[in-house]
């Protein structure tokens, strides 16, 4: 059943992927321009965008992933070992999200405890923990700490064309670690994830980089198996559209000085996954990866020479083997001369 059919080419995913963008994005920024309230993000009216939204997102994950596991195109889970600075880009902007993810957390906590300064004594951090999301949150910057450094070790290593973030098997679930204690904050939440679009939104998204993150782990460290890569298919194209529909509107909101709506700022992790998810698709195609094809030409070029220099010194051996050969015929010749000489005198 995985993987045999034939007729499912990986660019049908691609043309869903692009068209369901181009429906869902203009959608998302009018809900959030006409019929979203900043301040509690609950919708202000009934209106049918709501359930069409959310019916064409569910539509389009659903087809994603079964289309993924049908496809008999899935790549192998090897990328190859060769410069690609187009994934090497994508995953240090992830990195940097990540970052940008660990401030956001760090100035958020540090805010709190200035205000409840006065509570010094009297269980303050138990209290700022709890109001926080617990040791979640503690553990959540740690991991986006770590998966940040693994994600610039991938992008060192595409970037001189070599395999070296494969042996950091540790660092490489520190993402994944990431998206699931963010799934796990937004849970935590005591309000309606129906009703307030932008924590629906974002924990779809959460949900989908953890299984994008927890493949894309398993074929870096090199110990995926062969079915894998549906998997980044079906788990990326979704990742990748609820990152977007998460940060581009809100961009939109910024650019037009618009006010957010309340505790769900710009977040560029959410831009970067989008753009990860989709570069990394594409990179597991052969996408960018130039550097391959050059280092091929370089070892034909290398065997082409030495050839030429194997071949240059069989003919220079040749030339004196036929040089002495020649040198042997004259003496031979004028040996035989001087005989005839001696024949005719002694007569």
């Amino acid at each position: 059943m995985k993987g045999s059919v034939k007729s499912i080419k990986l660019k049908y995913l691609l043309f869903l992927f692009v068209i369901i963008l181009l429906v869902t994005l203009p959608v998302r920024v009018y809900q959030l321009f006409s019929i979203v309230e900043t301040e509690t993000g609950f919708y202000t009216t009934d209106d049918s965008t709501i359930v069409l939204l959310y019916v064409i997102l569910g539509i389009f994950s659903a087809f994603t992933i079964g289309l993924s596991y049908l496809s008999a195109e899935i790549p192998s889970p090897q990328l190859p070992e060769a410069k690609n600075k187009l994934i090497g880009t994508a995953s240090a902007i992830l990195g940097v999200g990540l970052l940008w993810n660990v401030a956001g957390d760090i100035i958020a906590i540090l805010k709190n405890m200035s205000a409840k300064i006065s509570l010094i004594g009297e269980g303050l951090f138990s209290r700022i923990f709890s109001e926080q999301g617990g040791f979640v949150t503690i553990f959540k910057t740690v991991a986006a700490f770590l998966g940040a450094v693994y994600l610039f070790v991938f992008c060192v290593s595409h970037f001189e064309g070599k395999a070296s973030y494969k042996d950091q098997k540790i660092l490489a679930i520190m993402p994944m670690f990431w998206a699931m204690c963010s799934l796990i904050t937004c849970l935590m939440q005591e309000i309606s994830y129906i009703r307030i679009s932008e924590l629906m939104l974002e924990m779809c998204l959460y949900v989908f980089a953890m299984l994008f993150l927890m493949n894309f782990a398993r074929v870096s460290s090199g110990i995926a198996s062969e079915g894998v890569m549906w998997q980044i298919f079906g788990f990326g194209f979704p990742a990748a559209l609820f990152g977007i529909l998460v940060s581009v509107p809100r961009l939109v909101l910024f650019v037009m000085g618009r006010e957010f709506v309340k505790d769900y700022p710009f977040d560029l992790s959410s831009l970067a996954m989008a753009a990860f998810a989709v570069i990394y698709i594409f990179a597991s195609l052969g996408v960018g990866f130039g550097g391959a094809k050059e280092q091929k030409g370089e070892e034909y070029e290398e065997y082409d020479i030495e050839n030429e220099d194997q071949a240059g010194e069989e003919e220079a051996e040749r030339g004196e083997e036929t040089h002495i050969i020649y040198d042997e015929t004259l003496d031979n010749s004028a040996y035989g001369e001087n005989e005839d000489a001696s024949d005719e005198t002694e007569k």
